[in-house]
């Protein structure tokens, strides 16, 4: 997966960008799909034909999309469940400072400096995600937001980003 901001559109895209991910949860899937729904965002479960991406949360239009050729969250492999909680940080990024007015913030402290550490020495290659990123024009701060985003979604379950999201939207 890689992430990428759209500049007209400020989108938070998810490419096709091997990573390891966490095993399934169907049980707690649907009640993130459910917690992304609940703070106003429209939740889809496919992309335009053709896309080149994964998902993408496009905070301006608050909707935010996961490439699963229309199939219900309860179905969504690991990497469809990795995508959706890797989104829904975007939109826990997005509520940070309670305005939805796509100005994205980290969620301070949500993944500690160590943890990020760990994951790019072992599994996330924050070189290539950073290269592609920069390649695309994402400044510092998006940076740290896509890392914030990688990590969590490496690192935390189904059910601790709807808490996430339940926690900094107020819901």
């Amino acid at each position: 997966m890689l992430k990428k901001t759209a500049a007209a559109a400020m989108a938070i895209i998810t490419l096709a960008f091997a990573t390891p991910v966490m095993a399934s949860d169907p049980d707690n899937v649907k009640d993130l799909a459910a917690t992304i729904s609940a703070t106003g965002t429209q939740f889809l479960n496919e992309c335009p034909p053709g896309a080149k991406f994964q998902g993408v949360y496009m905070p301006g239009r608050r909707v935010l999309a996961v490439c699963a050729g229309g199939k219900d969250p309860s179905e969504f492999n690991a990497e469809e469940q990795d995508t959706l909680r890797h989104e829904g940080i975007h939109l826990a990024q997005d509520c940070m400072d309670r305005s939805f007015n796509s100005e994205l913030e980290t969620t301070r402290n949500l993944i500690s400096v160590m943890e990020m550490m760990k994951l790019a020495s072992t599994t996330l290659n924050f070189a290539e995600i950073e290269r592609a990123y920069r390649e695309m024009g994402a400044d510092d701060q998006m940076i740290m937001l896509e890392f914030e985003a990688w990590s969590g979604a490496a690192l935390l379950t189904n059910a601790e980003v709807s808490d996430l999201i339940r926690r900094v939207c107020r819901l």
